[in-house]
């Protein structure tokens, strides 16, 4: 039978682990950065963008540009898939359209704005594990749109609408454990939002007891957005 200093000791545990809770943006934010960077920071970066590279249509590629900040990464010219189908490949056009704007004609082209429901049509996909992974990318691009773009109202709107209906109808579970969009829901901060963020990153480490490698660098992408929203209001 367990002690009663032994339960009192459990107890205290278990309650100075829930208080350590990140609480605020600038926490949340040094918290997906404490969980990324063991894996980030050792990479050679410009090999991991070489990797990246050589995979077919990844969202790797501007996602470690965007997030990486790294003057020896050059843009490479954007897929002519995405020129020529941007609504068949609508997250990859988004996040295209985030380090490449000058090549890539009106990104937010691929949604409909006045939709209350996903960003992404799930008839486009086989599977609803593809679909989630496509709608969660999406939104993480559109999330870094509206908060470079804090007059877009019609941005911002269309976002929590869309959050809403995830929280409704989306089981994070369905995606595969890549960590894509977990500011967002941070963002809309209800108990509910905060939730479905949480199960996002608890996932990306249910392999290996930590994030994978791409899901390490959307957290820090994460991290650099909530930090960048903190900081401006």
């Amino acid at each position: 039978m367990m002690s009663d200093s032994s339960t009192s000791s459990s107890s205290s545990q278990r309650t100075s682990t829930h208080d350590r809770r990140p609480s605020t943006l600038a926490d949340w934010s040094s918290y997906l950065r404490t969980l990324a960077q063991p894996i980030i920071g050792p990479l050679d970066v410009p090999e991991a963008f070489a990797q990246a590279q050589r995979k077919y249509l990844s969202l790797e590629v501007p996602l470690i540009i965007h997030t990486a900040k790294n003057e020896s990464l050059q843009t490479p010219d954007v897929p002519t898939m995405l020129l020529e189908s941007p609504h068949k490949y609508p997250d990859l056009y988004l996040w295209w359209g985030l380090i490449a704007p000058g090549n890539v004609a009106n990104p937010l082209q691929v949604i409909d704005l006045t939709s209350d429901k996903s960003f992404v049509e799930q008839g486009l996909f086989t599977t609803i594990e593809v679909w989630t992974e496509t709608e969660l990318a999406a939104l993480h691009a559109l999330s870094l749109y509206a908060i470079a773009q804090p007059d877009n109202a019609a941005l911002a709107d269309r976002i929590t609408r869309a959050i809403d209906w995830h929280l409704e109808f989306l089981q994070p579970d369905n995606a595969t454990a890549h960590a894509w969009g977990v500011h967002s829901y941070l963002l809309r901060g209800s108990p509910e939002a905060i939730h479905f963020a949480e199960t996002l990153v608890s996932n990306c480490q249910v392999m290996n007891a930590q994030p994978d490698e791409l899901s390490a660098w959307t957290l820090i992408n994460a991290a650099n957005a909530l930090i960048h929203v903190d900081s401006t209001q």
